[in-house]
């Protein structure tokens, strides 16, 4: 065999081993794109879950700041708790918008960039519902308290009296305002922790994992999934 065809033949080799590549890789880009998918699936349903339980927290606490406005304690209290669970609700319907918005298709490194994203979106949403919750759990366990008990009825000679439930208002103040105070002190330290450790480009190998377990199970794996498609793709280029 001349030179000529032992080249020819060369380049058809490498041609069918090219195309062989890209079949292989637009395989497992749909295999990995239906793995995404479903790995999104549950985490989808529990944020859901979790906006359907912001909703009836605002509905609760809104209905006790409703019925004491002329109250300077509980508009304080009870309007916090409302305006805490409006923003955790708000923040959860906008984590199922961005992971709705996944580009599954698109180019892996972009991908890449968006889960990443969506997994400190996500710790950001832990940080504050963990957070605001050592600030606030007192105060949203006695509105909540006091929605659901609502108002009691007593008989006395044959008449009906109604006495309101009202939790917040026979809670000793100096406890209530010393729990309070103590939660904006955690929740302070917390935020400068995660500003330090998690949140930043240069977070630490332990911060990185951090940020991996708070995002969930579900980003983990698809998290696997486009780093195993984006090592086959390194490899086919450097074949």
């Amino acid at each position: 065999m001349q030179l000529d065809d032992m080249l020819t033949a060369w380049a058809t080799h490498g041609e069918k081993i090219d195309r062989l590549l890209d079949v292989n890789e637009h395989l497992l880009r749909d295999v990995t794109t239906r793995k995404v998918r479903s790995a999104l699936l549950p985490h989808l349903a529990w944020r859901t879950f979790e906006v359907a339980v912001g909703i009836a927290v605002s509905i609760l606490s809104g209905t006790v700041l409703s019925q004491h406005l002329d109250n300077v304690l509980y508009v304080a209290v009870a309007g916090s708790v409302f305006l805490f669970a409006v923003f955790l609700t708000i923040t959860t319907a906008m984590l199922i918008v961005r992971a709705m918005q996944l580009d599954h298709g698109g180019r892996v490194a972009d991908v890449q960039h968006q889960v990443a994203k969506l997994k400190l979106a996500e710790f950001h949403a832990f940080k504050w519902a963990l957070l605001g919750g050592v600030v606030l759990w007192l105060p949203a366990l006695l509105v909540l308290a006091e929605a659901l008990l609502g108002s009691e009825s007593t008989t006395h000679r044959g008449q009906t009296h109604a006495i309101d439930s009202q939790l917040l208002a026979q809670v000793p103040l100096p406890w209530l305002l010393a729990n309070i105070a103590f939660g904006l002190l955690v929740l302070a330290i917390g935020q400068l922790w995660a500003k330090r450790h998690v949140e930043t480009k240069l977070r630490s190998p332990w911060g990185q994992r951090l940020l991996d377990h708070v995002s969930g199970r579900q980003l983990r794996t698809i998290s696997r999934h486009i780093d195993e498609l984006s090592a086959f793709s390194d490899e086919a280029s450097a074949s």
